[in-house]
């Protein structure tokens, strides 16, 4: 199975960790695409932000070896101005197209960063365009996507935003080494380890609300209209996958 992933920044993967480890072993074919370069992101040190960008690239590229992801693409916006408009979700439609992903997940619709947001909402109004046969980028009709389940994450202010309200958790507890490991090439992120502790925090939080003893939390969107039914639910009770829904 397939699973595309779409969010703003790299480090933003890192919120899904435990649930790509998970995927893997399930075996799925995992894709990642981060639309900006994060040049702006806080560093230790005063760089050019080019020098940044690759700084995070070369990072991101061993944060992928670490969760076993298969593909990894950078569309280049610049950090803090990725946009929800035609350009960027034609752009996501025909990744989503030449993937062909049954799973998709994206950024929380609602958090505050607005790259978060924007790559939310393209990804979702994209899923949706990628399924419908009579939505073409040439004269030809163009062959469905097959997107069948659309989810999100949330960033590391999860549990305090209230309209943030989790519908799925996944435990993570058996792939807690290998989290801690993906946070950890991160080097040029200032504050990483401290990010480190809070995401271990929020975990503990999501295990105490769904009963495991860390636990990462998904909103699965029910109103998605190539909904049929729920492919995490059923590839998580075929492999054995601990999830709550």
């Amino acid at each position: 199975m397939r699973v595309l992933i779409v969010g703003a920044h790299q480090d933003d993967i890192l919120g899904l960790a435990g649930t790509i480890l998970w995927l893997k072993y399930a075996g799925c074919e995992v894709t990642y695409v981060c639309t900006t370069l994060s040049q702006y992101e806080y560093v230790d040190e005063p760089l050019d932000p080019s020098e940044v960008a690759t700084r995070l690239e070369k990072e991101m590229k061993e944060c992928c070896k670490a969760l076993g992801i298969d593909r990894y693409i950078n569309l280049g916006y610049e950090d803090g101005f990725y946009t929800y408009s035609e350009k960027t979700i034609k752009e996501i439609v025909e990744l989503i197209r030449e993937i062909k992903p049954k799973i998709v997940f994206s950024r929380w619709i609602h958090e505050s960063h607005p790259d978060h947001r924007a790559v939310g909402m393209v990804t979702r109004r994209a899923s949706v365009l990628a399924n419908y046969r009579y939505y073409r980028s040439g004269a030809e009709f163009a062959d469905v996507a097959g997107v069948e389940g659309l989810y999100y994450w949330c960033g590391g202010n999860q549990p305090w935003l209230p309209e943030f309200k989790p519908n799925i958790f996944v435990g993570v507890s058996k792939y807690l080494k290998k989290i801690i490991e993906s946070y950890l090439v991160f080097k040029t992120v200032k504050g990483i380890k401290k990010g480190l502790k809070r995401s271990l925090v929020i975990r503990l939080y999501n295990g105490i609300a769904s009963g495991f003893r860390m636990a990462e939390a998904i909103v699965k969107d029910t109103s998605f209209s190539g909904w049929i039914n729920d492919p995490l639910l059923c590839l998580a009770k075929s492999k054995g996958i601990p999830i709550k829904a």
